[in-house]
Parts: structure tokens; sequence; C-alpha cells
């Protein structure tokens, strides 16, 4: 009868395990940097509307208070260009010019 060794305690065996092993890392490095790209797509995409959100807000208001105040309307698409904070401190001047009239 003969006795065959087990794959495993072959030099080949190991090499195939070891393939497998690495195989198996590989694909699931892989599969995590999908999701975590996934994943930050979908947060970016979030952070984009909740920012879009806010500045259409800003906007929305100075124009109502520049229509108020029956002063010119700043365009949308330069106020677009202005950064939330710039918004805010566009808005806060045109509410201290309500206040004052």
């Amino acid at each position: 009868m003969i006795r065959l060794t087990p794959l495993e305690k072959t030099v080949a065996g190991k090499e195939l395990i070891q393939m497998g092993i690495n195989e198996g890392i590989l694909k699931g490095f892989e599969k995590g940097e999908l999701k975590g790209f996934e994943k930050g797509i979908e947060k970016g995409i979030e952070k984009g509307i909740g920012k879009g959100i806010g500045k259409g807000e800003l906007i929305g208001k100075i124009h109502a208070t520049q229509r108020f105040l029956k002063c010119p309307i700043t365009p949308k698409k330069k106020l677009l260009s202005q950064s939330i904070r710039e918004l805010r401190a566009i808005l806060k001047q045109l509410e201290a010019e309500l206040k004052i009239v």
C-alpha cells in the first residue's frame, strides 16, 4: 500500500496554501478599499448638498433683504462665488442697514 504525503506537508502544498492566503488578503483589501471609497463619495455628496442648501438659504435671505431695502440685487452668480462666511457678513451688513431704515 502506498502512502501519500498530505498536501499541506509538501513544499508545493505549502506554496499553494500561501498563495491562497495572499489572494484572500488582497481581495479583502480591495473590497475594503471599494467600500471606503464608496463611503467617502457618499459623505462628500452629503456634505456638498448641505453646503449648497446653506448657501442657497443665505443668498435667498440676501436677495429678500435687498428687495426690502429697495437696493440693487446682487447677481446670484456673484454671490455663489462667495464663501459661506462672506455671505453671512453680507447678510449681517444688510440686516444692520434694515434696522437703520
